[in-house]
């Protein structure tokens, strides 16, 4: 992507994508849009291909992200400001000032 090094985007539909997911594409870890372009799922999907990176005792939970408490307002509201955050890294000339937003959110 223009203004992204080490993001790459395939025209059309490559046959081994079959969602928005994290795959491995010629041995190289890759995330995957198949049905989106919205910037948020982009980093989501980054995100698992970080995960994998490194060995853990722990991945992250797909469950917890559509059963997150709504009826807690305050984490509501501060899990959709690092959504947009992480949106607006993705589209900035400068990401490294919205990732720093992003980990200020999170802690």
């Amino acid at each position: 992507m223009n203004g992204h090094p080490g993001f790459l985007v395939y025209v059309g539909r490559h046959p081994s994508i079959r969602a928005n997911t994290s795959i491995e594409l010629a041995g190289i870890p890759t995330a995957t849009l198949a049905d989106s372009m919205d910037p948020a799922v982009l980093i989501h999907e980054c995100f698992h291909v970080f995960e994998r990176q490194k060995p853990r005792s722990w991945r992250a939970n797909e469950a917890t992200l559509f059963t997150y408490p709504a009826e807690d307002s305050r984490a509501l509201t501060l899990s959709r400001l690092e959504l947009e955050a992480m949106s607006r890294a993705l589209k900035s000339a400068a990401p490294e000032r919205w990732s720093r937003r992003v980990r200020a959110i999170r802690q």
